[in-house]
């Protein structure tokens, strides 16, 4: 009798201890979260889910084991244990990378880890510990749970190509790492800069605002280019054609002033303007300058502009190729004198030969009008015939 009233008497000691610990916990968590969202501090995320998920099931728990008395076996309060161990392991490992990853100072190493990794490392330590869950809560051997799931991983495998291509194909990228989050680079059509990059695509913001999402597939297999390595600078090229009058000392000189007078123009190294050929119509000049990437276009909108105003300061011609188009007949040549009468004549060798004499007294033939023709008349005489001339 004595052992039930303590038994009674403990159970009645753990509800109340719920009954009064638990609203009290989630006062606390509540305040202690509210506080480190206004200072911006990145673990308020995990002390939301600990508060959320874990202190009410692990105050489920707690009460089936300590106040309903149900035993280990029991169904429910596997399903508990299961549910408060699982959101143990998350909370940790949220904690973990909220404290060390997320609220690391720029230029640090856990600043630069790639979210991809901390993804997958966490997914792999989640597994673990569900692991040792389904060992030690349900008292199963694990071996025979991990020869079902790699048959069943074959399964969802096939089903799954294209997502666990993109995963495969993120972690190939993560190793090679040829570009890092912030970094101007370009893929096929797509140029921008890395916004983030996950276990399925990254993330390109574009130059006009946009954010395109690139398969880590597609990336696998398309040429990147990054412009901010080796140096976050770029060197970019303007060419230019100038006058043959207008003497190339001078004009390389008003380009270089022109030049280092452009914001935005970085003046180590400094700028090179080179004559590079001498074309049909202009001799051709080149700018060479360096400049930051994201500036590249607004720097260079710059300097064509500039160089249209220079040229007009400095009486400075810039030509462009004038075309000239000649129509002819096709097959007849050019100034050439019309035929005269021998010589069309003498295309028939019928005819008799027309002596230099007679050729003074010849000209030349004129085509689209028709010389006089005799009149032939002819006549009938006592059955014959004559033609008088």
């Amino acid at each position: 009798m004595s052992e039930l009233l303590n038994q009674l008497q403990g159970r009645w000691i753990f509800a109340l201890g719920l009954a009064i610990g638990f609203p009290l916990l989630l006062v606390a968590l509540s305040e202690l979260e509210f506080a480190l969202d206004r200072a911006g501090h990145p673990v308020s995320a995990s002390f939301r889910h600990v508060r959320i998920w874990v202190l009410p099931i692990t105050a489920l728990t707690l009460f089936l084991r300590l106040v309903v008395l149900l035993p280990e076996t029991s169904l429910v309060v596997r399903l508990a244990e299961t549910l408060c161990w699982a959101t143990v392991i998350v909370a940790i490992m949220g904690v973990i990378n909220n404290m060390v990853f997320e609220s690391a100072r720029p230029g640090t190493w856990q600043k630069n880890v790639p979210r991809l990794l901390r993804d997958v490392l966490r997914l792999l330590l989640v597994g673990i510990g569900l692991a040792l869950v389904y060992t030690f809560v349900w008292g199963r051997e694990i071996g025979g749970a991990i020869a079902t799931l790699g048959v069943t991983s074959i399964v969802v495998g096939l089903a799954l190509q294209e997502p666990l291509g993109n995963l495969f194909s993120g972690l190939v990228l993560l190793m090679e790492r040829p570009f890092e989050v912030g970094e101007m680079i370009e893929v096929g059509n797509v140029t921008g800069e890395v916004k983030e990059v996950n276990w399925r695509s990254a993330h390109i913001q574009r130059l006009g605002g946009a954010i395109q999402v690139v398969p880590n597939s597609t990336l696998n297999k398309e040429t990147i280019v990054n412009f901010s390595r080796p140096l976050p600078s770029r060197m970019e090229f303007v060419e230019v054609g100038f006058s043959y009058q207008d003497p190339p000392y001078k004009v390389r000189q008003a380009l270089m002033d022109l030049v280092l007078g452009t914001d935005g123009v970085q003046q180590s190294p400094k700028p090179i303007v080179a004559t590079i050929d001498y074309g049909e119509y202009s001799v051709r000049y080149r700018l060479t300058y360096n400049t930051a990437e994201k500036d590249r276009l607004s720097v260079k909108n710059e300097l064509v502009t500039r160089i249209w105003y220079m040229a007009k300061r400095h009486g400075f011609t810039i030509p462009y190729p004038v075309h000239v188009a000649v129509q002819h007949q096709e097959g007849r040549p050019f100034n050439v004198a019309p035929p005269e009468a021998p010589d069309l004549l003498s295309r028939f060798p019928g005819l008799p030969e027309i002596t230099p004499e007679d050729r003074g007294q010849t000209r030349p033939l004129t085509f689209g009008v028709r010389s006089p023709r005799r009149r032939r008349r002819t006549h009938k005489q006592g059955g014959t015939h004559g033609i008088a001339r």
